[in-house]
């Protein structure tokens, strides 16, 4: 059927799929930019345009003469800035540039927050191996080494005395990651990972839903727990802390992911990153809106087509969900079992496996390179639990070498 609506998204993976299945419900024909033919997002879409989702001039340049009534993307920090550039070029509901480097730019998060009196983890930036050094011995062993513009966990370090020798290699990798002269090197906060989604229209901000974080190694998360089990105060603390930095930031519309520390014994927090897109791994499409029970990408687009949501009037619920994700011993993958009586779990909204039967596997180093996940929903923590247990017996991965 022919479509009168024309909407343009940003980057084409997994991730991206349910954003481009709902603006195509919603009456739009989507052109995908993407560098890959065969990218999920690339497969389901109307049209596609080959280039790198930073390309902002390729992406221009082969879409030029055509219109568009939005221009979006989901899920990934990278294209976020392309999109503000070309929706301003098109005329369309467009970020600011300048309010999404707050978004998009660890540094420039870490300072603003400071601006605001947000708290934040002792930090400074280094350009150089020798300037790494100056800040270890200035803040001090253990220190977290980050990207500034990266994302799913790439090019994150712990440095601490058992790993200081690898300093260079390690200090090496994270410059790869990045596009920045810069990398960020920040004191070690010990606390519990929060994550927090919200929605922003008109200039003010929801918090929608809270996660508590386990990791399987620093850095590489294994399950968010949503709602998380923190003291009501704190829960209060974090939303206020979270709506501040969104509403004084500037920003005026978008759907948004933070992560913060909560030291259970100080009772101290601190903010760790915050961003102007949803969270990865379907968290956006598929979790928020069930743990809140509110439609995110239905706001969103409303939103990006000139409406303004009363965000402050939402009621939200705090429904439990688990993103669980899946980490098998090294070696050659030789049977998997079970996903079949697993897919037919209610509450099961997502499981899948980054392997079939003959892939060498590994643990994961970064958030990318993980094994799998599921996503179960559930109406309480006990019928969650009871859920993912039951999956967790089910799947059966033999492992040979």
């Amino acid at each position: 059927m022919f479509s009168s609506k024309h909407a343009l998204v940003v980057a084409g993976g997994q991730w991206q799929v349910p954003l481009i299945n709902f603006l195509q419900k919603r009456g739009y024909k989507v052109t995908v930019a993407d560098p890959f033919d065969s990218s999920p997002g690339v497969m389901v879409a109307d049209a596609h345009v080959k280039a790198d989702v930073r390309d902002y001039a390729g992406i221009l340049s082969a879409v030029a003469g055509q219109k568009f009534d939005l221009i979006t993307t989901d899920q990934s920090d990278i294209a976020v800035e392309t999109v503000a550039a070309l929706a301003q070029h098109f005329g369309v509901k467009a970020m600011d540039p300048d309010v999404i480097r707050k978004f998009t730019n660890k540094y420039e998060s870490r300072q603003f927050a400071g601006k605001i009196g947000m708290p934040v983890p002792a930090y400074g930036i280094a350009h150089s191996l020798a300037e790494v050094q100056q800040q270890i011995e200035r803040l001090g062993l253990p220190v977290i080494l980050k990207p500034v513009d990266a994302q799913s966990s790439r090019g994150i370090f712990m440095i601490n005395e058992q790993n200081h020798s690898a300093l260079a290699e390690m200090v090496a990798q994270t410059f790869k990651e990045s596009r920045a002269d810069h990398i960020l090197v920040e004191q070690f906060f010990v606390g519990t990972e929060l994550t927090v989604e919200g929605i922003c229209s008109g200039g003010k901000h929801k918090t929608l839903a809270v996660s508590e974080k386990r990791h399987f190694r620093t850095g590489i998360a294994s399950d968010l727990i949503y709602p998380a089990h923190i003291p009501g105060q704190v829960w209060q603390q974090i939303v206020e802390l979270n709506d501040k930095y969104v509403e004084e930031s500037g920003l005026e519309f978008g759907i948004t992911h933070a992560e913060y520390l909560y030291n259970r014994d100080s009772g101290e927090i601190c903010l760790v990153e915050i961003a102007c897109r949803g969270g990865g791994t379907l968290i956006s499409s598929h979790i928020t809106n069930w743990v809140a029970g509110v439609n995110v990408y239905d706001m969103h687009v409303s939103n990006l087509e000139g409406g303004v949501t009363d965000v402050r009037a939402i009621q939200c619920l705090k429904r439990s969900a688990v993103l669980h994700f899946f980490e098998f011993p090294n070696g050659t993958v030789k049977k998997i079992s079970g996903l079949d009586a697993i897919r037919v779990i209610d509450g099961v909204a997502m499981i899948k496996l980054d392997f079939t039967e003959g892939s060498v596997i590994k643990a994961a180093n970064d958030d990318r390179s993980r094994q799998g996940f599921v996503i179960v929903l559930a109406d309480d923590p006990g019928e969650l639990k009871h859920k993912l247990d039951q999956i967790i017996d089910l799947l059966k991965v033999e492992i040979g070498v």
